[in-house]
């Protein structure tokens, strides 16, 4: 039967949606769509990043439009963590006329033992999305997609942190079904006039606080600096995490650790960490850890000393972090998702990120019902005693795997 047959796509459906044989029947069956990518590359497996580095690098120098969680630099340190966790990377390409034009960078996970897709790097990158070509069309997105959500990789596909901005964003909204929405609150750089009025009285109150404990610094840290910042830090917020019943995807795991310290060593690429810190008579009182990405700075973690406490030194370092950021030219301070209290207060402006997931296979089905439920199980857990948040949130982990 000739691969152009015009099958419904009803029927097609439903087909890619059984078991693999038949879905690659419907693979098969499926008429090619007029103007369609002429070539899609499947790599997958521990070299996946490393055989498709050099596309990588075409796509980026092109001008690809994504954020730099998408970047190879990011990949190359994200993707010995999926490989310790038995996890396998899977690199899908499309191109046209032998020229590279959308890479989606995912992984394969087993949990509750469904296998599913995420993207590559969750859940230490903070937003997903795909290097798309500026002239990337819809056809490149479909045939990138039509790969990810094949049953033959996994029973469902699980995509969060998606910005509402992404270059995927408006191809999921049809394809997949939103599971979770936050708001990553941002604070606008472009003018920063606001700063001296804002909060200034408060402001002004907690340094004079923090000035009774000794002479108040503050200083940006890059490159080998930064790994004794990113090592107190994580120990001080895996402390933090424990007192309260929490837990921490990225925090407390020594693989996704790891990969941050990679990320610390030097720079790569667009993406690199940095830590700003308010010191005391030379002691750290608080410390941010930040991925820079290109003009963006990303708090991405955030601890303060007990013993400074009263100072409230949280808040003068994130206020001298968004003066330098000003005065280097950065565009945005972005909190990062979820919007909480604190983060609305400094920010003045946001962006809503979804998660979407999409069952491959009846027994996907149980999974997305998963996710769909997660944020209000989150929720309830938030208000739970510590103790018994801390004992239910390590059966709901053990179940998880």
């Amino acid at each position: 039967m000739p691969a152009s047959f015009p099958f419904p796509d009803q029927i097609l459906a439903a087909l890619e949606a059984a078991p693999d044989a038949l879905a690659g029947l419907a693979r098969l069956l499926r008429k090619p769509q007029p103007g369609a990518a002429d070539g899609v590359t499947v790599y997958a497996g521990d070299d996946a990043v490393e055989r498709t580095r050099s596309i990588w690098r075409t796509l980026e120098f092109s001008g690809a439009r994504s954020t730099a969680f998408q970047s190879l630099a990011m990949a190359e340190a994200t993707c010995e963590a999926h490989r310790r966790k038995g996890e396998i990377p899977l690199i899908v390409v499309v191109s046209r006329r032998s020229r590279p034009v959308l890479l989606f960078p995912a992984v394969v996970g087993r949990a509750r033992g469904l296998r599913g897709v995420r993207f590559l790097g969750d859940p230490l990158i903070q937003y997903g999305d795909v290097l798309a070509a500026p002239d990337a069309t819809p056809d490149d997105f479909a045939t990138a997609w039509r790969e990810i959500s094949s049953p033959r990789h996994g029973h469902y596909v699980h995509l969060r942190k998606v910005r509402a901005d992404a270059a995927l964003a408006p191809f999921l909204d049809r394809a997949a079904h939103v599971v979770a929405t936050h708001r990553a609150p941002y604070r606008c750089l472009e003018s920063e006039a606001e700063r001296c009025s804002r909060k200034a009285k408060d402001l002004r109150r907690r340094r004079r606080r923090l000035a009774e404990y000794g002479d108040v610094a503050f200083r940006i840290l890059r490159g080998n600096h930064v790994a004794d910042a990113l090592h107190a830090a994580l120990s001080r917020k895996r402390a933090w995490l424990a007192g309260r019943g929490l837990s921490s995807a990225v925090v407390g795991d020594p693989d996704w650790e790891h990969s941050l310290y990679r990320l610390s060593a030097e720079p790569r690429g667009p993406i690199r960490l940095a830590a700003a810190q308010l010191v005391i008579d030379g002691k750290p009182a608080a410390t941010e850890i930040a991925i820079e990405d290109g003009r963006r700075w990303c708090a991405f973690l955030g601890t303060t000393d007990p013993a400074f406490a009263r100072g409230g030194p949280g808040h003068v370092q994130i206020d001298e972090t968004v003066a330098w950021c000003a005065a280097q030219g950065y565009a945005e301070y972005d909190l990062l998702a979820p919007a909480d209290d604190y983060k609305r207060r400094i920010a003045n402006s946001g962006v809503e990120v979804r998660d979407y997931a999409l069952a491959t296979s009846l027994r996907g089905n149980a999974a997305v019902s998963a996710l769909r439920a997660a944020p209000a199980v989150k929720e309830g857990l938030a208000r739970l005693p510590v103790g018994p948040r801390a004992a239910l949130g390590r059966w709901l982990r053990a179940l998880a795997h």
